[in-house]
């Protein structure tokens, strides 16, 4: 009897050891792609084992030290962003046992990876067929996401579709796509111009639309506009239009044709001239900027040089407001009409009322108005640090600082770039900035909304056996 409840005595002793103690179970590191919020959570319970949430708790740490005092824990493992300024960062878990206060650690590493930087392919319009040049990175496919068959470099291309670069590294990856159209017909339609006669005659600037022509055809070597089909066709320069801004045209419908020349095809575009009789009616307003955020008054200046426009079915015209922040439209069309103002410049306004629905019949229409009120103010101002050269032991490396405003407000500060002095000696930097033991400083003042500053700078790394490859440099900044 006295052997058994010896064992059973023993029994109780062993499981109660087992109870009190907790162990932090390995974990595998987590990588992502393009992707900077980070949820820890997933880590629980692959740590925890077999041992129950109920009686275990687990929290996330950034050092080893805080970790193994329990100080500091991260307050929202579900979407925790890197804070080293890098991208990857060390973090440790801790597992206590709620009833007895056994713990232990263990560590990972988050990373955050980029795709493959892709080289741009703008889209391109051929009469006959193209061919794929070669690529720095990825490799052509017909379906995203590296889907559909392979096109090798030098395919010839006689179809109209999409084509897409895709590219994969480490597990992330990148795509672009261009469209490539293929027209045998090489005649295409612009968008039509609407003039209004005086005395029955209307007066076309055809320039846009070539300029619209070169924005088709980047490629475009020589570019020329006629009158009839046949002469665009036969490059009859000798009935050339030349007077492009000042071409007149009588009531009806007319057409003009654009002759594109490119390296490896013809193309006529035809555009449709289209004139009215002037209604003689005139629509007028003023542009007012609220400077004092209380609405409009006349006490509020004027805004000069601000874009207006109306559409009036597939019909658009513009104009500008003048010094006193006036603006007129004359002969605007019968019917609906819709007159906007352009919120995005200066400085991304907003406009009160945001458009005037009109019925234009008869008469003139007068004070049709607008408020541009500032937006509130937004300070952000970001800094990336990119690499203009690869660092290998014993050689320089130089970097791009590069400050961001993407608030709307002009911006005034101080950064700071740490480094470490062991791997890395600072050398020189455009503009200067100032050295503190391994911290570099520098202000920036004026910075405009959505502008940008750039520093460069250039280290020298480290002899082998201080810095080898493979290791990583890592920077903070500020």
């Amino acid at each position: 009897m006295k052997k058994k409840l010896l064992f059973l005595s023993l029994l109780i002793m062993f499981c109660f050891q087992g109870f009190a103690q907790a162990e932090a179970y390995p974990v595998q590191d987590i990588n992502q792609c393009n992707s900077e919020v980070f949820d820890l959570t997933v880590q629980t319970p692959i740590t925890l084992g077999n041992q129950s949430p109920a009686n275990y708790s687990v929290t996330y740490h950034l050092t080893w030290q805080d970790a193994e005092n329990n100080m500091n824990a991260i307050a929202n493992p579900t979407a925790f962003m890197i804070t080293t300024g890098n991208i990857e960062q060390a973090l440790y878990i801790r597992v206590s046992n709620n009833a007895t206060g056994e713990f232990d650690t263990t560590s990972f590493v988050i990373g955050m990876w980029g795709g493959p930087i892709l080289q741009p392919v703008n889209d391109v319009m051929t009469c006959t067929a193209y061919t794929l040049p070669a690529l720095a990175v990825g490799n052509y496919f017909t379906g995203p996401g590296g889907t559909g068959t392979i096109l090798p470099a030098g395919t010839v291309v006689t179809t109209s579709q999409i084509i897409y670069i895709y590219a994969a590294d480490e597990g992330c990856s990148s795509q672009s796509m261009f469209m490539v159209t293929v027209n045998s017909s090489n005649i295409m339609l612009m968008e039509p111009l609407m003039e209004c006669a005086i005395n029955g005659v209307a007066t076309f600037e055809l320039e846009p639309s070539m300029g619209e022509a070169y924005q088709m055809f980047p490629d475009t070597m020589n570019m020329a506009i006629y009158t009839n089909m046949a002469d665009a066709e036969a490059n009859a320069t000798e009935n050339q239009i030349y007077d492009i801004n000042n071409y007149t045209s009588v009531l009806g419908q007319q057409s003009v044709y654009i002759r594109v020349e490119t390296a490896t095809c013809t193309w006529i575009l035809q555009v449709q001239l289209i004139v009215n009789e002037c209604s003689g009616i005139s629509v007028s307003g003023h542009v007012a900027y609220d400077a004092d955020n209380n609405g409009c008054t006349e006490n509020d200046p004027g805004s000069a040089g601000i874009l207006v426009y109306y559409t009036s079915g597939n019909y658009s015209n513009y104009t500008y407001t003048d010094a006193d922040g006036d603006y007129i439209f004359q002969n605007v069309p019968t019917g609906a009409v819709s007159v906007f103002v352009n919120t995005y410049y200066p400085a991304n306004v907003t406009a009160t009322p945001s458009n005037h629905v009109l019925t234009i019949a008869d008469v003139n229409l007068e004070d049709i108005n607008f408020c541009l009120t500032p937006p509130p103010p937004v300070n952000d101002v970001a800094v990336y640090l990119y690499p203009t050269s690869a660092a290998q032991p014993g050689f320089p490396a130089t970097y791009a600082l590069v400050i961001n405003n993407f608030g709307n407000t002009t911006a005034n500060g101080t950064i700071t770039l740490e480094f470490n002095d062991t791997q890395l000696d600072f050398t020189q930097s455009w503009p200067a900035m100032s050295q503190s033991g391994n911290t570099l400083t520098a202000s920036y003042t004026n910075l405009q909304p959505y502008g940008y500053q750039v520093v460069y700078l250039e280290f020298l790394v480290a002899q082998p056996g201080i810095v080898d490859l493979g290791d990583v440099i890592t920077f903070t900044s500020n």
